[in-house]
């Protein structure tokens, strides 16, 4: 039955997209050409002609059918896939049992929109959504193929997670144990589950118990290899593909799974995004440059707070991006300066986009403004970079080191501060936070423009100010410790982030323009960003915890 049940999924996912191809050609062949008041000339339309352009939300033709279509596709790819990518990171045999939900909520939502797209006009022609959305459906279906590869063969990394973590931070625990022949670790898919380490039942015993006991765990866990893995699909694998290429093609199968698995929640988003504007119809013509310029720099402070969230939850700890103390062999940056290195990278880039929009035309006091922002962030993210980086430090203690090798005797010369460990770099905080005050006293067009830019304004602020008191406990108290210190004040700045984000996003001119013809003060964004932003923290703790009990699951069994 349950064979049944799995290939039955697959093959509606497989009749989607076969579909797709046949209904799309058809589509853009006949109703992609015909004449639409207004679409031709989109790109040269001026502002009160794009805004009475149709869109597919003012048509009632097929309302029903697009509803369900935005229905099934929120469900499959907000509530239903991030459950599964947490479970398939955490090495559960659940992932397999969440994809078989995810594939048929994800088919029937792009049959209906193929249904939609056959029986009314194209209202918003070349519009990437389409695009996005069909290459999400792919890569949604390798996921769910190559999960389903992994769950029958029983393939999997060659040594649980959490005994090369351990030994990251305990080489010498390591290297005692192999010393007196304790067995390796099950090798198995399943048995690399134990991801997360377990919490200690105890609270009195010391993380070097909780961590000996983790890893004596994963030394007793059995080796248990699926029942159905060893009867089709490794004969078939294994008579067809010699001993030296079957282990480097399951090598970069699995290099691409996780790379997916790391990916395809922000994919998701983007299609989700594009399928907005395009059922709204915002972002036409010369707009498009407006709507793409607020979209992409509010997604990024969006994803940032969900960054934020996910390292106050435990995330990375392995890099010590946790607020904990980091691997002893752990050759990775710190959180802060992949932070100033994105920020380096927008600011060099964005100083040459700034302009675009207006390309050939006259400079105004607007476009030297935000080159000037641009420039800003490309200057404080190189300085970020220098005061984070570990050769400039060497280099600027070099006096110091000299000095206590000069006076042998001196005591305490030798010996690093606690701090040095751990960065408190301030750059990508005081970059935040010179950007939220600048935008939020930016004039604006309209009195409700200005107060949706000075509302996401402040409240890029309030993350930095949140920053602070997190700095100034880790410099107080440096972690001592391999657990996630977790500090309240990320909280809130994980909540700045992502509000301020959706804030952003919904500060283009079109929608604006649509809130004051709906006679709709700035409040009206600011109360539901609210309400989401809240929502959506809930339900990301309640994804990475479901993916810390995934793992103790697997580890009991």
């Amino acid at each position: 039955m349950h064979n049944r049940y799995v290939l039955g999924v697959i093959l509606l996912e497989v009749a989607s997209l076969v579909a797709a191809h046949e209904v799309d050609e058809a589509h853009e062949a006949g109703i992609a050409g015909a004449e639409i008041p207004g679409s031709a000339a989109s790109n040269n339309a001026t502002r009160s002609d794009l805004y009475s352009i149709s869109s597919y939300a003012a048509m009632s033709e097929q309302s029903s059918v697009v509803i369900a279509h935005i229905v099934l596709m929120f469900a499959a790819w907000f509530f239903v896939l991030p459950i599964s990518v947490m479970f398939s990171i955490a090495r559960s045999r659940l992932g397999i049992f969440t994809q078989s939900i995810f594939i048929p909520l994800n088919s029937l939502g792009v049959l209906l929109g193929i249904m939609y797209n056959d029986k009314t006009p194209d209202l918003y022609q070349n519009n990437v959504h389409h695009t996005i959305g069909w290459i999400a459906t792919w890569v949604a279906t390798v996921h769910a193929v190559l999960g389903l590869v992994f769950f029958y063969t029983g393939q999997h990394h060659s040594m649980s997670l959490i005994a090369a973590g351990r030994a990251a931070f305990f080489p010498l625990v390591r290297d005692s144990r192999q010393a007196s022949g304790a067995p390796r670790p099950c090798s198995g898919r399943h048995g690399s589950a134990i991801a997360l380490h377990r919490l200690s039942e105890d609270s009195q015993k010391s993380d070097f118990e909780d961590i000996d006991d983790d890893e004596q765990s994963a030394v007793r866990m059995p080796c248990r290899p699926n029942r159905l893995g060893l009867s089709f699909l490794n004969r078939f694998l294994g008579t067809r593909l010699s001993d030296d290429v079957l282990p480097r093609l399951m090598g970069i199968l699995k290099a691409l799974y996780d790379i997916v698995d790391q990916t395809i929640l922000v994919l998701g988003f983007l299609a989700l995004v594009t399928g907005g504007a395009t059922y709204t119809g915002i972002f036409r013509g010369n707009h498009i440059f407006n709507g793409l310029a607020h979209f992409i720099k509010g997604g990024i402070f969006f994803w940032y707070g969900l960054l934020t969230l996910g390292r106050w939850m435990g995330c990375f700890a392995e890099y010590g991006w946790a607020r904990n103390m980091r691997s002893l062999t752990s050759s990775a940056p710190s959180a802060e300066f992949v932070e100033c290195f994105c920020i380096f990278l927008y600011g060099l880039s964005n100083m040459f986009l700034e302009h675009l929009a207006a390309w050939g035309g006259a400079w105004t006091a607007q476009d030297l403004e935000h080159v000037s922002i641009s420039m800003m962030f490309f200057a404080d993210g190189l300085c970020g970079l220098l005061v984070d980086s570990k050769k400039i430090r060497k280099w600027l203690d070099t006096t110091i080191v000299e000095s206590a090798r000069i006076h042998d005797n001196a005591p305490g010369l030798p010996r690093p501060s606690k701090v040095c460990n751990y960065s408190t770099n301030p750059m990508p905080a005081l970059i935040i936070l010179l950007l939220g005050l600048m935008m939020s006293s930016h004039h604006q067009s309209s009195v409700v423009s200005t107060t949706v830019h000075k509302q996401w304004g402040m409240l890029l602020v309030g993350f930095s100010v949140m920053r602070m008191p997190t700095y100034i406990v880790m410099c107080i108290s440096p972690p001592d410790s391999v657990y996630a210190s977790r500090p309240p004040s990320e909280l809130v700045a994980s909540f700045c982030l992502i509000s301020g984000g959706i804030v952003f996003m919904a500060s283009t001119k079109d929608i604006v323009h649509w809130m004051e013809e709906e006679n709709l003060m700035g409040m009206f964004i600011f109360t539901v960003a609210m309400g989401l932003s809240a929502f959506i923290m809930a339900y990301e703790i309640l994804v990475l915890s479901l993916k810390g009990w995934a793992a103790r699951r697997e580890l009991r069994k």
